[in-house]
């Protein structure tokens, strides 16, 4: 009955946490920074991860406090520890870049994998830069292929060129004109005019038929991947 208790206290804990941190982050998104800031500090201070990271955008632009990289920096270091994706992301690209803290490719890796373990499109980008570059890592076309792949899958237009450019090329997978026709046009349909010129210059190297297998093949990858 006691641990029935305690469960159920710290249940009922958790949970009104979780709200005032959802008013916290609404009045953020409102654009109220005074009370975002208010209620956002004594959450972030007992740790609650995604105040932490909400406290670092304030503090990293400047809203509602006066703008400081150092408060940014350590505010997204506490919730990449608390394993908050955003942040990690965030830590990943001040390693990788040198912003703040010392520049360290091997610190950027890991935090970049920790993120994308946890599905966040971005990081998993970054990761597949780092297998493709050797950044923090060596180099490994293939796994650079599975994660552009996963953040491709994922929606992220950066990621769905750099995906068709590998089936195109034959990079880290067998080449596929026919998937690269069709990523490409994922990408193409939100805009990007790489994607389109690039499906411009594969098609001269296509069939009528194998164009139109690709587009086949782009109508069903938008149905199982774009429409969630």
């Amino acid at each position: 009955k006691l641990l029935t208790l305690l469960f159920l206290l710290s249940f009922c804990t958790a949970s009104v946490a979780e709200n005032r941190d959802d008013d916290a982050i609404s009045a953020y998104e409102s654009g109220d920074y005074a009370t975002a800031l208010k209620q956002l500090k004594p959450l972030a201070a007992d740790g609650v991860a995604r105040s932490q990271y909400y406290l670092g955008v304030m503090y990293a632009a400047g809203q509602g406090v006066t703008q400081d990289n150092q408060q940014a920096i350590e505010w997204f270091s506490k919730a990449a520890e608390n394993n908050y994706p955003n942040a990690q992301f965030k830590m990943g690209l001040a390693y990788a870049e040198g912003l703040v803290v010392q520049q360290d490719p091997a610190i950027a890796f890991t935090l970049f994998k920790r993120a994308a373990e946890q599905d966040y499109a971005n990081a998993q980008f970054y990761l597949a830069v780092c297998h493709q570059q050797g950044l923090g890592t060596v180099q490994n076309p293939q796994l650079a292929f599975e994660w552009f792949r996963k953040a491709a899958i994922n929606g992220l237009p950066e990621a769905q060129i750099n995906l068709a450019n590998l089936y195109a090329e034959g990079h880290g997978t067998a080449s596929s004109l026919l998937e690269a026709y069709a990523w490409y046009s994922v990408a193409a349909a939100t805009g990007s005019q790489q994607a389109s010129q690039n499906r411009e210059i594969i098609s001269k190297r296509m069939s009528k038929e194998e164009i139109s297998q690709a587009g086949q093949l782009t109508r069903q990858y938008f149905i199982e991947h774009m429409a969630r």
